[in-house]
């Protein structure tokens, strides 16, 4: 059992820990410290998705779970919450695992168009705070993640290192030095962009953080589409209205934010935005799930944690319109079926009361007073027909009774 492996910090990276376990036993070689940690020199340590972490754990005695390491200490969770429950388990297990080979092709990663970043970014201000807390600094998870350009924490943009992992020496694990890095150049960025980058680096950073499954390929698509009919972007029958989504989009981010997150939306009939609405025949980059679902919710919390149903007649319960009956006007109808209108596709809601009567009207509701109001009767119901015979009955005439 290795006793000098080093406690982990904060949102530390495993990657982070392998140097601080260089530092601590002079071992300074890369493949003395793969033979020493996972029993072969010859292992390559990928820094985003390493693999052997079942043999780092058995190493380690029982002071790490693997799954902890994998959930705390890897961008694994940033990935699997964006990929079909069954698949995240298997490359979980190649995690573990000592065949880390196929990992970055089972996530998707390899075949986006978003590129896979090979530098390491941090935050000055977190460098500070570490050395102030723990007398060093380290490399910190959220500030790798794709599409993180400022720290959620303090708000500032990240440096990153001058050159891409690979060229350095790939004999040795890089630590936090300060000659390593190369400072930002905001020129480019505007305060609105610096604001869409500040937010998503804040949903990134809470996806990370969040142990998500998606049960299946077409979880995200199906709630996006919901959500959509609800801003009267798609049809009751979930026709997505490309065009107007795409320009709406577009207003929302502008340009420059897109682009910076390669998720930029191009005048093509197959471009990522179309695609995402579509039913899925593949994953989604995170990135491009959390600019669509800050889009369509604001935030990541919104979207999970509230339930979102389509609601063109608003939120119920809704008033029984039956004049016959005694709580004609209160709010006592709970469930409604909701069609297509054949002719021009908007929403109908069919309102069935417990007294009988029931009604529709072609919706979107627009205003309170909208739930007032009668398309067309379609029964009228036992109450109704009871209390027109008694006015019949009664003598008065048919003006008189309607």
């Amino acid at each position: 059992m290795i006793n000098t492996f080093p406690a982990p910090y904060p949102d530390e990276t495993l990657y982070s820990l392998l140097g601080r376990y260089s530092m601590l036993t002079g071992i300074f070689k890369y493949i003395h410290i793969m033979e020493d940690l996972f029993g072969d020199s010859n292992k390559r340590f990928a820094p985003d998705f390493p693999s052997g972490i079942g043999i780092l754990g058995d190493r380690l005695g029982n002071r790490y779970n693997e799954r902890d390491i994998i959930f705390q200490h890897t961008l694994y969770p940033y990935f699997s919450a964006f990929i079909p429950e069954e698949r995240a388990m298997k490359i979980m297990e190649k995690m573990i695992g000592t065949d880390g080979s196929n990992i970055h092709n089972q996530i998707g990663i390899n075949a986006s168009s978003i590129g896979i970043k090979r530098t390491l970014k941090h935050c000055r201000e977190c460098m500070e705070e570490d050395i102030k807390l723990f007398g060093e600094t380290y490399w910190h998870r959220v500030h790798q993640l794709p599409g993180v350009f400022i720290c959620p924490k303090h708000n500032s943009l990240l440096i990153e290192t001058k050159k891409k992992l690979y060229e350095y020496d790939r004999k040795k694990i890089l630590l936090v030095t300060e000659d390593l890095f190369i400072e930002p150049s905001n020129n480019d960025i505007d305060g609105f962009t610096f604001e869409i980058l500040s937010s998503y680096a804040k949903e990134a950073k809470w996806i990370l953080n969040n142990d998500i499954k998606m049960s299946d390929l077409n979880y995200y698509r199906n709630k996006y589409v919901l959500l959509l009919k609800n801003m009267k972007l798609a049809s009751v029958k979930g026709s997505v209205n490309q065009e107007e989504l795409s320009n709406r989009f577009k207003q929302n981010y502008k340009n420059n934010s897109l682009l910076l997150l390669e998720s930029e939306v191009y005048k093509k009939p197959s471009n990522w935005l179309v695609k995402i609405v579509q039913k899925h025949q593949k994953v989604f980059h995170p990135t491009r799930h959390i600019l669509f679902i800050m889009f369509l919710c604001g935030n990541l919390i919104n979207f999970y944690e509230n339930e979102h149903n389509y609601l063109p007649f608003g939120q119920g319960p809704w008033p029984c319109l039956n004049p016959a009956h005694k709580l004609y006007g209160q709010k006592v109808i709970s469930h409604i079926n909701i069609i297509s209108c054949i002719g021009t596709g908007r929403p109908v809601g069919t309102f069935l009361c417990e007294c009988g009567f029931s009604y529709s009207r072609r919706g979107p509701d627009l205003t309170i007073e909208d739930q007032f109001k009668i398309g067309r009767i379609v029964e009228y119901g036992e109450f109704w027909e009871s209390e027109l015979k008694r006015l019949i009955s009664s003598g008065l005439s048919l003006g008189d009774i309607a």
